[in-house]
């Protein structure tokens, strides 16, 4: 494996996790000076750097790729987890309802999101992608007309 690649596994990872710790803290209400937010949003603008970062250094099929990995694995935790609060517990164990107050929104969130990830993430990366494109495409105009400025001078 090329060293261009040597940290594509651990920022895939990290957007992973970030991607299911906003899931989970989606219903965690938190006060800041008088306002009320979920505690997903300290979370998810970071699964943006990530996907920028990727797209940025990767490049858009990459990006794409990882991408639609992030939502399969949160849509197959989604999943997991509904069926897992569906099975019996002990009674001895007095912690179930609030395991369903945590975690029982997962499916419709990963829905949600998987919804809002194609609009605006799937978008995010393509223009990323295109901005870097211009940007090469600018540098290498700068690079031929200083250089026709230099053959100009020398002439």
């Amino acid at each position: 494996m090329r060293s261009y690649y040597k940290y594509i596994h651990f920022i895939s990872m990290l957007f992973i996790t970030l991607m299911l710790i906003s899931a989970v803290l989606v219903n965690r209400i938190l006060y800041f000076h008088g306002v009320l937010e979920p505690g997903g949003i300290l979370v998810f603008p970071i699964t943006y750097i990530c996907s920028d970062i990727i797209a940025e250094i990767y490049g858009f099929k990459i990006s794409r790729h990882i991408l639609w990995c992030g939502l399969a694995c949160q849509f197959i935790f989604a999943v997991l987890m509904y069926f897992i609060l569906k099975l019996p517990t002990p009674p001895s164990f007095q912690f179930n309802n609030d395991f369903n107050v945590v975690f029982s929104h997962l499916v419709r969130y990963s829905i949600s999101f998987t919804i809002g990830t194609i609009a605006g993430g799937y978008l995010n990366i393509y223009f990323v992608s295109k901005l870097k494109i211009i940007k090469s495409q600018l540098e290498n105009y700068k690079i031929i007309t200083i250089t026709n400025r230099e053959i100009r001078s020398l002439a």
